[in-house]
C-alpha cells in the first residue's frame, strides 16, 4: 500500500502540471481519460489510482494559475483573481502574482489541516440541517449576486443569469459525456482568450524578485477564504467563485495581490475540504473523487494517507510553481501572443470536439457569446455560474 501510493503520488503530481500548464486541459477531462485508458487494470492497483487522482488533483490546482496570469484561460476556481492578475502582469509583476497565489494555497491548506477533525465531525451535522433549504440557497444566490453590480448593470446582470441558466439546463439535458468542458470553456475560458487578440502583443517586462509577503493580511484573507471554500461541500452546484466573492466582500479586502491569495485559498480549501467531505459525507464533489469512490472503498486510514500525500504534494507544487514561473514567462515573451492564443484556442476546440462532437461547438459558441457580453457591458463573470447553480437547485426543488 506505502509503495503504491508514493508511486501514485508521483504520478499524479506530474500529470497535475500538464493539466494545470495546459490551457482548456481540466483535470477532470483528464481523470476521465485516465481511468477510461486503464480501465483494465484500474482494480487491480487501487491504492497507486487513487493516490495519482488526489494528488492530480491537487497539483493541477497550484499549477493552473500560471496559464491564468500570463495566457488569460482561467478555469472557473481562477476566474475571479484574473483581471488583477493581469494588472499586476501589466504593471510587471505577473511572476509576483504567482507567488501570492501559491502562499495562499498553502495558507489554506495548512488551516484545513489544522480544523480536519473538528471539521469532520461537523459536516454531517451542517449537512443534515441544511437539506431542508439546499435548493432554496442555490437559486437566490445568484440573483443576490446582482446587488453588487451597478444599479445601471443589474438588469443586464440579471438578463446574464437567465439566458446562462438556460444553457445550462439545455446542456445537462442532452446527455452528454463531459458537458462542462464546451459550458464553461465558453463561458469562462474562449471569452478570454478572444478578448487577448485586442492587447499589444507583447507581454511587458516582467520583474523577477521574490516579493516582500505580507503574512498578516494574506493569512487572514486566506483563512477566511479556505473556510469558505471548504464549506461549498455543502452546496453542490455553488463555485469557487461565489465562495471568492463572499470572501472578498466578508474580508473587504482591496489589494490586488491579497485578493489573488484569498481566490486561492478559496481553490485549495474546496479540494482538501472535499477529500473530508468523501469521508464524513460519503459524497464525492468532484469528478476525480467520485472515479477514487467507484475504485475504493474509502476509509478514515485511506482518508488520513492521502490528506498527508496532499500536504506532501502541495508543498513540493509551491516550491516548484515558484521555480517554474520565471521560467513559463521567459518562454512565453518569446513567442507573439496573439499566435499563443491562437493555438490555445485551437486546442481548446479540438478537446471540445474530440469530447462532445458538433453540439459541443454549438454549446461552447453560446457560452463565449454570453462570455464577451459579460466582458464588454462590465458585469462580473460570476453571474454565469447561474448555468450550474439553478439547474442543481432545480434538482433539490422539484
Amino acid at each position: 500500500m506505502f509503495l503504491e501510493l508514493i508511486l501514485g503520488g508521483i504520478s499524479g503530481f506530474l500529470l497535475g502540471i500538464i493539466t494545470g500548464l495546459t490551457p482548456g486541459l481540466h483535470i477532470n477531462l483528464a481523470s476521465a481519460i485516465i481511468v477510461s485508458a486503464a480501465a483494465p487494470f484500474i482494480h487491480l492497483q487501487p491504492f497507486y489510482f487513487s493516490a495519482l487522482l488526489v494528488s492530480a488533483m491537487i497539483s493541477h490546482n497550484m499549477f493552473d494559475f500560471i496559464p491564468s496570469v500570463f495566457l488569460g484561460a482561467p478555469d472557473e476556481a481562477e476566474a475571479m483573481s484574473v483581471l488583477p492578475a493581469h494588472q499586476l502582469l501589466l504593471l510587471g509583476r505577473g511572476v509576483e502574482a504567482v507567488y501570492y497565489s501559491a502562499v495562499g494555497a498553502v495558507v489554506g491548506a495548512l488551516l484545513m489541516i489544522i480544523i480536519s477533525i473538528p471539521f469532520w465531525f461537523f459536516l454531517p451535522i451542517a449537512y443534515g440541517l441544511s437539506q431542508g433549504f439546499i435548493g432554496f440557497v442555490l437559486i437566490l444566490l445568484p440573483f443576490a449576486m446582482i446587488l453588487r453590480e451597478q444599479k445601471g448593470k443589474r438588469f443586464f446582470a440579471l438578463a446574464l443569469i437567465l439566458l446562462s441558466a438556460c444553457l445550462g439546463f439545455a446542456t445537462f439535458s442532452i446527455g452528454l459525456k463531459d458537458p462542462l468542458l464546451p459550458l464553461l470553456s465558453g463561458l469562462f475560458g474562449i471569452s478570454v482568450l478572444l478578448g487577448n487578440f485586442s492587447v499589444s502583443a507583447k507581454i511587458p517586462p516582467q520583474l523577477l524578485d521574490l516579493p516582500k509577503i505580507e503574512l498578516k493580511g494574506l493569512s487572514i484573507v486566506s483563512s477566511v477564504g479556505s473556510i469558505i471554500g471548504s464549506l461549498l461541500n455543502l452546496f453542490p452546484g455553488v463555485g469557487p467563485s461565489q465562495a471568492s466573492i463572499l470572501t472578498i466582500s466578508a474580508t473587504n479586502v482591496k489589494k490586488k495581490e491579497l485578493v489573488i491569495a484569498s481566490v486561492s485559498a478559496v481553490s485549495t480549501g474546496s479540494v482538501f475540504g472535499s477529500i473530508i467531505a468523501l469521508s464524513a459525507l460519503g459524497k464525492a464533489r468532484n469528478a476525480p473523487l467520485v472515479h477514487l469512490q467507484n475504485l475504493i472503498s474509502v476509509s478514515s486510514d485511506l482518508i488520513a494517507a492521502l490528506m498527508l500525500l496532499g500536504i506532501i504534494v502541495l508543498a513540493i507544487g509551491s516550491l516548484t510553481v515558484v521555480f517554474l514561473a520565471p521560467f513559463f514567462m521567459r518562454i512565453i515573451a518569446k513567442f507573439d501572443y496573439r499566435t499563443l492564443t491562437a493555438a490555445i484556442l485551437a486546442l481548446t476546440l479540438s478537446l471540445v470536439l474530440w469530447r462532445t462532437w458538433l453540439i459541443g461547438i454549438l454549446i461552447l459558441s453560446i457560452g463565449t457569446c454570453l462570455g464577451i457580453a459579460a466582458h464588454k457591458a462590465e458585469v462580473g463573470k460570476h453571474h454565469l455560474m447561474a448555468c450550474l447553480l439553478i439547474p442543481t437547485a432545480s434538482y433539490f426543488l422539484f
